[in-house]
């Protein structure tokens, strides 16, 4: 979750100073993350792990807002 942080931070400090071209190579390497980590709850597919979050494991291992 800290690498993903961090290139949230990053794409927000280059869209500050008007350069395109690193904000959005930032923002996928973000995006990518979160789908790697498969970070979407598995019933609303709202993201979660950014924020204390009540979760439930099922047995078929997916996870879901509880």
């Amino acid at each position: 979750m800290l690498i993903r942080t961090v290139r949230v931070r990053l794409c927000r400090i280059y869209q500050s100073l008007g350069d395109e071209e690193h904000r959005e190579e930032h923002a996928n390497a973000a995006q990518r993350l979160e789908e790697e980590l498969e970070l979407q709850c598995g019933g609303c597919n709202l993201p979660f792990g950014y924020e204390a979050d009540s979760l439930e494991a099922l047995p078929c291992a997916h996870i879901l807002h509880a």
